[in-house]
């Protein structure tokens, strides 16, 4: 088993390297590189999705404010069918 684990495979493959000039892959570190995108695409989602909660929140204010009042005008719009 310790001649099968002394076996050097780096070179079987070939190796990845980041792009050059890239502010995403700053270090030679691969696991950085994805860290930094993971992030990026967590931070992009709350984005994206605070965006589209003041969207409805202001549609929602909007359909009460012109309602007028009347129950019916906001209920009727929003009914599962």
């Amino acid at each position: 088993m310790k001649n099968f684990l002394a076996i050097d495979t780096s070179g079987v493959i070939g190796t990845i390297n980041p792009p050059v000039n890239s502010d995403i892959y700053t270090n030679s570190d691969v696991n950085v590189g994805i860290g930094k995108l993971i992030s990026t695409g967590i931070q992009l989602f709350f984005f994206v999705a605070g965006i589209a909660a003041l969207i409805y929140l202001l549609w929602g204010a909007f359909d009460w404010i012109t309602s007028n009042g009347e129950k019916e005008k906001i209920t009727k719009k929003h009914k599962i069918k």
